[in-house]
């Protein structure tokens, strides 16, 4: 019965270091990841000729509802296509 114990409790510590190492590996991959996106792609805009006129092509045309309108787009397909992945892996599986 120990030597039981003992082999699970042995099984368990070495799941956990292969969790723990996969968890770090996969920081460590979406830190690289991120580390390569520019820091704001609309710093770039501040530079421009046409920064003095920002403010009244935003009265005419709202760029901040189309962005936050697209990214909330970008996000739904997003998680559409991870929901139907993850489906269709389900499925292969049984």
């Amino acid at each position: 019965m120990e030597e039981t114990v003992t082999t699970i409790v042995n099984v368990a510590e070495w799941l956990l270091e292969g969790w723990n190492w996969f968890s770090q590996q996969l920081a460590n991959t979406s830190n690289f990841v991120i580390d390569l996106l520019p820091d704001s792609p609309f710093r770039l805009l501040s530079y421009t000729p046409i920064e003095p006129y920002l403010s009244v092509m935003n009265y005419f045309i709202p760029f901040d509802f189309m962005l936050s309108t697209a990214s909330a787009w970008c996000i739904c397909i997003a998680i559409y296509y991870s929901y139907k992945s993850v489906l269709r892996w389900a499925n292969a599986v049984e």
